[in-house]
């Protein structure tokens, strides 16, 4: 029964009209819990959902700060999982995150290293390459908003060791957001391993 659930909040998903509605702790409890699920097609619908929620930014700050950030968490947690995941569900979930980072507030961000540092870790060694490049574009998009964030800083720093030339794009767009806020800039110089990217960049 749980599987149908998933499949039918999926199809309603769907219809612009019913976002706003589906957006309730009762139904994000259960996406949730089956973006977890080891059954693929279950973890898909339960992301497609999630993904089609996201698209309407008037949802998003309840997505983004739904029991603490776990909407963010699950997402984060399915595209790292590489191994156990099949690849199209955890494209799917980069798709989602990307959305949401984009149209939430991130303070929830703030909190989780955690999260930002496994990102990183997608940049650099995820084998999809839509992956790869869709963990690249959130981080970069957050550098929009967390300028003055160390963890993230930490995050974009270890990514600038990729190798795909699209995803190290993004980093150093990202690092250049950074650099252009005033507020950030002593942070971003004193960190002991961005000179060391910049020169490495700088030398491609």
């Amino acid at each position: 029964p749980r599987q149908l659930a998933v499949v039918i909040f999926a199809n309603l998903s769907f219809q612009p009209c019913n976002t706003t509605a589906l957006v309730c702790p009762e139904l994000l409890e259960i996406l949730v819990a089956a973006a977890s699920s080891t059954n693929d097609d279950t973890k898909m619908n339960a992301i497609t959902s999630l993904g089609n929620l996201c698209r309407f930014e008037g949802n998003n700050s309840v997505l983004a700060n739904y029991d603490e950030g776990a909407v963010i968490r699950v997402l984060t947690h399915v595209i790292s999982n590489n191994r156990s995941t099949s690849n199209d569900v955890r494209i799917s979930a980069a798709r989602a995150l990307l959305k949401l980072t984009r149209n939430s507030s991130v303070s929830w961000w703030v909190k989780h290293g955690l999260t930002l540092d496994l990102l990183a870790t997608a940049v650099l060694t995820d084998n999809i390459i839509s992956v790869r490049v869709r963990a690249a574009e959130t981080l970069k998009e957050l550098s929009r908003r967390l300028s003055t964030n160390t963890d993230l800083l930490d995050a974009l720093v270890k990514a600038t060791r990729t190798s795909d030339p699209g995803s190290k794009c993004c980093i150093a767009e990202a690092l250049q957001i950074m650099s252009t806020n005033v507020g950030s800039r002593k942070m971003v110089a004193e960190h002991p391993g961005v000179l060391n990217a910049l020169v490495a960049m700088a030398m491609l």
